[in-house]
């Protein structure tokens, strides 16, 4: 499938609903932008969040997968690549895969293994392959398929020795009834600490800021760059934690991850590429030795560029472009 093949426009879907963590919208962004000038007017990041689901004049929402099923039915796309939360992977593409026409080529990101041979290509960044999806010829993962361009690599500011928190939208409420006991190791020694809300967390803000003269709470604005220009990062398990390590940022793992993330977990922490904390009381000791190491931050940016092998990196936006272009 190609250009002279269907010339739909080409639809990202991400769900970012209640609940909904932001780094999948904004994967989705970082792909569309990287993607050739001259398909970006042809491209439509479609969300919950940024696609009206109320109808016109009506009382009751839309659900998502009606506005994703009327877009693909009216629109007649040459591509869709889809990120969803994994309980809407379900409710969503149980409902939209039908109406798909044989000449879009569909694109699913980290799709759940049930899923996989329903799509022309699966894209799945983590470091270990789900045994199921190992012979199937539309699987492209590992640690080489990160998500996002390679640029920008770690460079940390030493003469502020920020730090970063991200532990989404969907899990700030959990980890901060905790966390910010254990940040106090990083306060007193003179760390400038900075707290991504998440979304649905932007409106709180100033309430957060009010109670806290330590944290400073932040959107994901300029949200790369606040990552490598950090001394490391403390991020809560999930895809960020892989583009995170791709560009070398020294990353502390907090606890409290699912039993599904355990393999991702010890597979990095195996091979020096992140710091892992297993419980709550340790994360402070070692985002303190971390922080006054600058050594095994170096040891683990370079451990991490080595693991995820930049220089043969296959970005995600590598393959849809050439599924744009009708490269097979």
């Amino acid at each position: 499938m190609g250009l002279t093949d269907n010339e739909g426009p080409i639809f990202f879907f991400a769900d970012d609903g209640p609940g909904f963590g932001l780094g999948h919208l904004r994967r989705m962004e970082c792909l569309r932008r990287a993607c050739a000038p001259e398909t970006q007017e042809l491209i439509r990041l479609v969300s919950r969040h940024n696609h009206a689901t109320r109808a016109s004049g009506a009382d009751e929402v839309r659900p998502f997968w009606t506005v994703v099923r009327d877009l693909i039915i009216s629109e007649k796309p040459r591509l869709c690549v889809f990120d969803l939360k994994l309980p809407d992977w379900s409710s969503i593409w149980h409902h939209v895969r039908d109406s798909i026409p044989s000449t879009t080529h569909s694109i699913g990101v980290d799709v759940p293994v049930q899923w996989i041979d329903q799509f022309d290509d699966v894209i799945h960044p983590g470091v270990t392959s789900p045994k199921d999806a190992r012979g199937s010829g539309n699987w492209h993962g590992g640690p080489e398929w990160v998500l996002v361009d390679r640029d920008p690599v770690w460079h940390p500011n030493r003469e502020e020795e920020s730090i970063t928190v991200t532990t989404g939208s969907q899990s700030f409420t959990s980890f901060h009834s905790w966390l910010g006991a254990e940040l106090r190791y990083l306060f007193r020694l003179g760390a400038d600490v900075s707290w991504v809300v998440g979304t649905h967390f932007e409106d709180k803000i100033a309430e957060l800021q009010s109670h806290s003269r330590s944290v400073k709470y932040v959107t994901d604005e300029n949200l790369i760059n606040r990552f490598t220009s950090s001394v490391f990062v403390m991020a809560r398990f999930g895809v960020t934690v892989f583009e995170l390590a791709a560009r070398g940022v020294p990353t502390l793992v907090l606890p409290e991850w699912n039993s599904n993330e355990e393999l991702e977990i010890l597979e990095l922490e195996r091979n020096g590429v992140v710091i892992v904390a297993r419980s709550r009381g340790e994360v402070g000791k070692l985002g303190e030795s971390l922080l006054n190491n600058i050594s095994l931050q170096h040891q683990l940016s370079e451990a991490s560029k080595a693991y995820f092998r930049l220089e043969a990196t296959h970005p995600a936006s590598d393959l849809i472009g050439l599924r744009i272009s009708g490269n097979q």
